[in-house]
């Protein structure tokens, strides 16, 4: 959320270059260490970089496609970042099985990286930069959103350990109240008084004019979390209780991955054919059938056969349908100006429902140990059950959250069709919507432009 506002003062193409650059250093480095802190910080260090190049993609995407090639490159970047997560299990369980391993993970994603970077440096096209500079963005309005998000995030971390502890609820309770003081700072103080006219906001007033802005980004949060939830369970289930090895234990669950990818075609051709607000409903329901069916999972061949195979399945169906349709629509009906940053907000909310879900399993699942005989077996087996009602309750909620998705402005068109209407039809349907300020930096909008977003 914050590189998405920095990479328009300071131009996408280089704060993308720069981050994956950042990106591979940090990863050789941190596979070259020993010490386990230093690590930690290393890993932490390429989160930031890594966080620099996603606003920075999407807004690459948005100046290089237009009309139907636009919806299918953002179709495909969604995707691929649903699918990683997944292919992240084969790769690292190949790599435990080698002498090498974690940091044969490390070497081979920190090559990619630099290789990207190369590649980006003389093959990607800059794109215009925002004529404010850095020293007018929000500071104060940054400091207080990053802080809030890392306490928080320490919190929930720490809950994994027990949240009755002041190591948990109190970061958690200081890092939602910062939160909460950044909105009202940026509405009230600088938004409605306007006490600083040239400050660059860190979420901008337009943003929250695009229609659903706020169910969205609740929407993909909660379908991404859930699956990787159950990637989760389902992973240390293989591993821990049915004793499978780790490469073994992530095939079984890349059939999650494999559908989001596989499901992605239909799903993309379809797009703006349906009403995303029927298709994310949909895709929660086939998640939440997913879902289901893995409360049901145990240790034995038979049951993954029966219910971890289908349910992962089922899972990654009706995530791609959900998750693609929620993060289309918002990056579809977002101003031009502004396509960069949107996306980093809904990623940060899908980062911070990982980490809330991923330190509640750990609290729910406890300590987790190999499975040597059946009366562990059977301990852990209801544990893992309890812990995958989680992901039940987040995709039951996606579903309950589709039903406030404004049926009026959450169909679009994907189309490259010629208009037939009058180009003042277009602009009048336009401007009934809450957008008024669509389209280039003057305001202008070309005819397909304004037919497409009033739809």
């Amino acid at each position: 959320m914050i590189f998405g506002r920095f990479g328009d003062i300071v131009g996408h193409h280089y704060q993308y270059v720069c981050g994956m650059f950042f990106l591979g250093v940090l990863i050789v480095i941190a596979a070259s260490v020993e010490n386990l802190y230093a690590i930690i910080v290393f890993r932490a260090l390429q989160g930031i970089a890594a966080a620099s190049t996603v606003p920075s993609s999407y807004a690459l995407i948005g100046h290089s496609f237009e009309g139907k090639a636009l919806n299918l490159a953002m179709g495909v970047v969604t995707v691929l970042m649903t699918v990683s997560a997944g292919m992240g299990f084969v790769f690292g369980g190949a790599f435990a099985l080698i002498p090498i391993g974690y940091r044969g993970v490390f070497y081979l994603f920190g090559g990619l990286s630099l290789l990207t970077a190369i590649l980006g440096l003389f093959c990607i096209d800059p794109v215009p930069k925002n004529s404010k500079r850095i020293r007018d963005l929000d500071v104060f309005g940054v400091f207080m959103v990053l802080s809030g998000i890392l306490l928080f995030v320490t919190g929930v971390t720490e809950g994994g350990f027990g949240w009755r502890s002041p190591r948990s609820y109190v970061p958690m309770i200081f890092g939602v109240l910062l939160i909460g003081f950044h909105f009202l700072w940026e509405w009230r103080l600088v938004f409605m008084i306007k006490l600083f006219k040239n400050t660059q906001l860190l979420i901008p007033p337009s943003a929250w004019g695009i229609p659903n802005f706020i169910v969205f980004n609740i929407a993909v949060g909660l379908a991404f979390s859930g699956m990787v939830t159950m990637i989760l369970c389902s992973l240390e289930i293989y591993q821990y209780v049915a004793l499978n090895s780790p490469v073994i234990a992530a095939v079984k669950t890349i059939v999650g991955p494999i559908s989001i990818l596989l499901a992605s075609f239909p799903v993309g051709y379809f797009y703006g054919k349906i009403s995303p607000k029927i298709m994310i409903t949909i895709g929660g329901l086939i998640q939440l059938a997913g879902a289901i069916l893995l409360t049901q999972l145990d240790y034995t061949t038979k049951s993954y056969w029966k219910y971890g195979f289908p349910g992962l399945i089922l899972a990654g169906l009706g995530c791609s349908i959900a998750f693609y349709n929620s993060m289309q629509t918002l990056v579809v009906t977002t101003p031009v100006e502004i396509r960069d940053l949107v996306p980093g907000i809904a990623n940060t909310s899908v980062e911070l429902l990982i980490a809330a879900t991923t330190a509640s399993l750990a609290s729910i699942i406890g300590q987790a140990k190999l499975a040597v005989d059946i009366e562990i077996k059977d301990e852990m087996i209801m544990q893992y059950h309890h812990a995958l009602y989680l992901p039940l309750g987040l995709v039951g909620a996606n579903v309950i959250l589709s039903i406030f998705i404004q049926k009026r402005s959450s169909m679009v068109s994907c189309n490259n069709e010629t208009p037939n209407k009058s180009l003042e039809t277009s602009s009048s349907t336009f401007h009934e919507t809450p957008h008024e300020n669509y389209g280039t930096a003057q305001g202008s909008l070309s005819r397909v432009d304004a037919l497409e977003l009033s739809v």
